[in-house]
């Protein structure tokens, strides 16, 4: 993790496969609590890549924090319903599934 005047950023190993990354952005903007992250896990070699896509402009010149922590399931600090899409089946019920990648 890493703190800057643009907010947090978090890098965080995935529950299931350890060797692919959420990626997440904490900040506040008006005083409200905004979110930036990741759909689904990302490969290492782009961690860097969606950095700087979250605004975050050179990730390897920082000094970043590191935590000791098992996987999550999703990106640190995602709101409830991340990653999930509403659907709509023919008699109109709605649903949330997941997106796939």
């Amino acid at each position: 993790m890493v703190y800057t005047d643009g907010g947090s950023y978090w890098v965080v190993p995935d529950e299931e496969c350890p060797e692919l990354f959420h990626i997440s952005r904490l900040y506040a903007k008006a005083g409200e609590d905004l979110f930036d992250g990741t759909r689904w896990a990302e490969p290492a070699e782009r961690v860097e890549i969606r950095l700087i896509g979250f605004g975050l402009p050179n990730p390897h010149q920082v000094q970043w924090r590191v935590r000791d922590r098992t996987g999550l399931p999703q990106p640190f600090g995602a709101p409830p319903g991340h990653g999930m899409i509403r659907v709509i089946d023919r008699r109109g019920r709605s649903r949330l599934v997941p997106d796939a990648p």
